[in-house]
């Protein structure tokens, strides 16, 4: 059964609640660790790299830890990071890849989905220091039009091997007066599919002429927009 969207708010933007001083300065200090060590997993990227060539090798990634699932990035570096899936919404929040407290956590999909759902919803944190380039704060750049055109690819390294997913929609979503689920995983006919495609292209900031077939996997990356509001930025993008 689904987590209640309520808790997703709680959860995604938890941090930034009742912070003093020194937790603030304790919270962004631990965001740019926690980068650091996640750039420390990349391979040194050539100039002759194939797009297609995951930063990181899977094999050696889920062998060191149990609830890897992936890696996702764009060609254009707008993110890069490692993907877990635990058995709740909560462990990786404030945890890195090691079990050690980070409060930057790591992208983590919905510990309700399975990963062969049509629908897969994945959750990361929004960073709001002047360095905007943190966990999953970037996508927040593509309710633009412009930055959309230039990123509207990612991939995704599984352990079944690369994956291409084409963005159709970027939403800013306010949970406290929307209460559309976004992260419906299943699909009972092909008219609940379309319904959840009509809303999420009804509500975007962006134009995007990609086709979409009732037998379409898709995926679904969610973070916050502010600190302390229940607006959330989503991308919606279906598998090629």
């Amino acid at each position: 059964m689904k987590h209640t969207m309520s808790k997703i708010i709680l959860m995604f933007c938890a941090a930034a609640v009742g912070f003093s001083g020194w937790q603030l300065y304790r919270y962004y200090n631990d965001i740019h660790a926690a980068s650091d060590s996640v750039s420390n997993m990349l391979a040194p990227v050539k100039a002759e790299t194939v797009v297609l060539t995951s930063p990181v090798s899977y094999s050696e990634m889920s062998s060191k830890y149990e609830d890897y699932r992936g890696w996702i990035w764009f060609s254009s570096n707008l993110i890069s990071l490692p993907i877990v899936q635990g058995n709740d919404n909560y462990t990786y929040l404030q945890n890195n890849l090691d079990q050690e407290k980070s409060l930057g956590g790591i992208p983590l999909i919905d510990a309700a989905d399975s990963l062969t759902d049509q629908n897969i919803t994945i959750y990361g944190h929004a960073v709001f220091t002047e360095d905007s380039s943190l966990v999953f704060t970037p996508l927040q750049q593509l309710v633009n039009q412009d930055t959309y055109s230039k990123n509207k690819r990612f991939f995704i390294d599984w352990a079944e091997g690369i994956k291409t997913y084409e963005i159709y929609a970027v939403c800013n979503i306010d949970r406290s007066k929307d209460d559309w689920n976004y992260t419906q995983n299943i699909f009972q006919t092909d008219q609940d599919f379309y319904a959840f495609i009509h809303n999420a292209k009804d509500r975007s900031s962006i134009y995007s002429d990609i086709d979409i077939a009732a037998t379409d996997h898709l995926i679904t990356l969610q973070t916050c927009t502010e600190l302390t509001s229940a607006e959330r930025t989503v991308v919606f993008a279906k598998e090629l």
